[in-house]
């Protein structure tokens, strides 16, 4: 039997974490939106960094970002992660993108995230 390493554990708790915010956001704009268009997952916006969108309307420059952990110390919320999260949502901002960014509270309540983002994206349509 081959023992995990903890952090091992705790990376593959965080990414199952991750994951299940993930279905959650698509499940719920799929039911609520089916009209609309799907958004596209881990969109490669920038040409040299490796930076992804959990979710984006390329068309629209329109990106979700789901922040797991905020509450059990996750990534999100320690400095160095933070100083990465700003460089990539500044980088994204002068690209022209707008970005969304939702934690694990903000799911709780799926149906009115994606509302929101709707809202948002069809707006952006309409501009």
């Amino acid at each position: 039997m081959t023992l995990t390493p903890a952090s091992d554990v705790k990376r593959l708790a965080n990414t199952t974490r991750k994951a299940q915010l993930e279905g959650r956001f698509m499940a719920a704009w799929i039911a609520t939106f089916p009209n609309l268009p799907r958004p596209v997952m881990e969109h490669r916006f920038h040409p040299q960094r490796k930076w992804r969108f959990d979710f984006s309307f390329v068309p629209e420059k329109l990106a979700v970002e789901l922040d797991g952990g905020a509450f059990h110390g996750g990534g999100h919320v320690r400095g160095a992660q933070q100083t990465k999260d700003y460089d990539k949502m500044n980088a994204a901002t002068s690209m022209g993108w707008r970005v969304l960014r939702f934690n694990t509270k903000h799911m709780d309540d799926p149906e009115t995230v994606v509302t929101f983002v709707a809202e948002v994206l069809t707006s952006a349509r309409d501009a």
